[in-house]
């Protein structure tokens, strides 16, 4: 089977603790990564270095470290980070979710039976507090041509569960800069090249909920950028306009409404309970 790599990024806001327990669940799989690269987003304070140590001490030379000398955000960080990865699979995973631990060998199995693919994603759990405490989950269609119908609408991958090619990424130019939208912008990009992608169920991930997530997803600003978003996938033709008009309300109506009513709609409509 193909080696893989693990690519993190990591900033000041990451809690110290969330964060070892991260990389252990990239570690403790049943197909090991070869190594994970990991992006250190700017400067961060002596708990999170100190969690870095502990990490490192425990993978030794697993760990490759890329530092950024200032914040730069995500999609600068995992661009950066993607040019220093020595393997073809490449494992994103986020430095506060947990990884199931058989997610790899379930996603690399998939790579071996079809050559074409370019990108498998993944099941998400959502927890508050205990892991074992599953509130909902993101569950996405799974073929190459449903998944392609679906991303006219909402982004087709769980980003912190995704496998994919490096030489696929890099081909349609890497990451790029675009708050809050880095990996939808990225799948578009992908979707336009000739490779498959494809979603799996077990190939899960963890993901906590009670750290801001859904006030993240509201206000102005999160609303501008994500219609903006949707103008780009317009001009790409990636869309019709009639697509994006329909989407664009939907947006503007989440973005704007109190955080307590998304959580109800994203749970009632988004969500798998």
């Amino acid at each position: 089977m193909n080696e893989i790599t693990v690519l993190m990024s990591i900033y000041e806001n990451d809690n110290p603790n969330y964060f070892i327990e991260a990389v252990q669940s990239n570690f403790e799989q049943s197909f090991r990564p070869k190594e994970l690269v990991l992006v250190i987003d700017g400067r961060i304070p002596q708990q999170l270095e100190q969690a870095i140590e502990t990490v490192k001490s425990l993978y030794k030379k697993q760990i490759r470290i890329i530092r950024l000398k200032r914040n730069s955000g995500l999609g600068i960080a995992l661009q950066e980070g993607l040019k220093h990865v020595q393997t073809n699979l490449v494992a994103r995973a986020d430095a506060d979710d947990i990884s199931d631990h058989k997610r790899f060998e379930n996603q690399v199995v998939e790579f071996t039976k079809n050559p074409r693919l370019i990108i498998v994603g993944g099941l998400v759990k959502e927890f508050v507090g205990n892991v074992n405490n599953i509130t909902s989950a993101r569950k996405l269609p799974n073929t190459d041509e449903k998944i392609r119908r679906f991303a006219k609408f909402r982004s087709p991958f769980n980003h912190p569960t995704v496998m994919f090619k490096k030489n696929a990424v890099l081909n349609v130019g890497n990451y790029q800069e675009f708050k809050s939208f880095e990996d939808y912008h990225l799948w578009m990009r992908l979707l336009k090249s000739d490779g498959l992608v494809k979603n799996i169920n077990n190939a899960i991930v963890f993901m906590r909920t009670d750290t801001g997530m859904y006030s993240r997803r509201g206000g102005i600003s999160y609303c501008l950028r994500n219609l903006k978003l949707r103008w780009y996938f317009m001009e790409i033709g990636s869309i019709s306009f009639i697509d994006m008009l329909f989407v664009d309300t939907i947006i503007i109506v989440s973005a704007l409404i109190p955080t307590i009513l998304r959580v109800k709609l994203y749970k009632m409509f988004l969500r798998k309970q």
